[in-house]
């Protein structure tokens, strides 16, 4: 899905790259505020603007923000 908006595209990430971080912090007991906002808040960037460079698709966002997480979280634990 094309979205010629970046904030849409940031909006997404956010909620993607934030709730991940509130789902491992809720399910598996671990929080660390610090590394909770630099990597949630790095991650939605990444996903927004590879999102946004790669044609503007909303998928591509939605994708590419769940795949930085998923490598976040494998090498955290």
């Amino acid at each position: 899905m094309q979205n010629n908006s970046f904030l849409v595209h940031l909006i997404l990430a956010v909620c993607v790259s934030f709730g991940i971080s509130i789902y491992v912090w809720v399910q598996l007991d671990i929080f660390n505020l610090a590394f909770f906002w630099i990597v949630s808040t790095i991650t939605a960037a990444l996903g927004a603007f590879v999102g946004w460079v790669v044609g503007r698709d909303l998928i591509a966002t939605f994708i590419v923000t769940m795949l930085t997480r998923a490598i976040v979280l494998s090498f955290a634990g």
